[in-house]
């Protein structure tokens, strides 16, 4: 089974104006609403041969996250089969307030966590909110961490693999993805993996310019390099703002078995690793 690990859901009431300003930068206003619909989504993930995905908010400030995790909350109950949601929390509530959330959204059916340094402005090595990672940890929901490169909108100072070192070091059951592998980060991120055998990376958004596999390619080759494998990489998209179909053409170009200078080898066993490494993970997780 093929699974998407980063695509979001929202509408544009629920979505922050960012969001939808970098969408609406790629994609026609018609092309944008269907897109950030249930039922565009599911035609995207069929088109792609993708069977589930983690479904992720599009806004992450106080006002909007109750709203943001409703519209999850509804598409992974009329689809559950097709979504597993991961809703997002308040990070600068107390954290005891923190915790009571992520005890309302296992109770809700989510299945796990999403927090974006950038947008919700906070260090995630700041021990003031290591009561999300200790209550998640608890409860058996991994988090799915921004890392990397975000948007023009936001510094990522904020946003180095890195910063998830001192919680996983702290929490040994705390599952934690780090989204879009760390771009351009990439070797502290196979560094975390390397060392922390519940750190995951998906590899959504590692798109060059050009459109070529470059990116991605030299992520993948990191990762095998320093951890041996790629056992702990997710498939991912970062849908809408890039589709499934599009990115599955990238990961099939990367795995073609062709040694280069930059890494090892990358073939079709990768490939078919990569895409079920999502699937494999929801069975790790008790998110119903």
């Amino acid at each position: 089974m093929t699974s998407d690990a980063h695509l979001h859901l929202g509408t544009r009431e629920t979505a922050s104006p960012y969001f939808l300003q970098l969408i609406e930068e790629r994609f026609a206003p018609a092309e944008v609403a269907r897109l950030l619909s249930v039922d565009g989504a599911l035609q995207e993930m069929d088109r792609a041969q993708v069977d589930r995905a983690f479904i992720l908010p599009m806004a992450f400030d106080a006002a909007h996250i109750p709203a943001g995790n409703q519209v999850l909350a509804s598409a992974f109950r009329s689809h559950p089969d097709r979504f597993v949601g991961f809703g997002t929390v308040d990070v600068h509530e107390l954290p005891s307030r923190a915790a009571d959330a992520i005890d309302r959204l296992k109770d809700s059916g989510f299945g796990g966590i999403k927090l974006h340094p950038a947008f919700q402005q906070f260090d995630p090595a700041d021990r003031r909110i290591f009561g999300i990672y200790e209550r998640a940890s608890e409860v058996g929901m991994p988090i799915l961490m921004h890392t990397g490169v975000s948007t023009r909108f936001f510094s990522d100072r904020l946003c180095r693999p890195m910063a998830m070192d001192d919680a996983l070091c702290e929490f040994a059951n705390l599952v934690v993805v780090l989204a879009h592998g760390g771009r351009l980060w990439y070797e502290e991120a196979a560094m975390i993996l390397r060392k922390h055998p519940n750190a995951y990376i998906d590899i959504s958004a590692n798109v060059a310019k050009d459109g070529s596999p470059m990116l991605l390619r030299r992520l993948l080759r990191v990762v095998k390099s320093w951890t041996g494998d790629l056992e702990r990489v997710l498939f991912g998209t970062d849908y809408p703002s890039y589709t499934q179909t599009q990115t599955r053409a990238l990961l099939e170009a990367c795995c073609v078995d062709q040694p280069g200078q930059d890494g090892p080898a990358l073939g079709r066993a990768d490939l078919d690793l990569i895409l079920g490494n999502a699937d494999r993970l929801i069975g790790r997780i008790n998110w119903r």
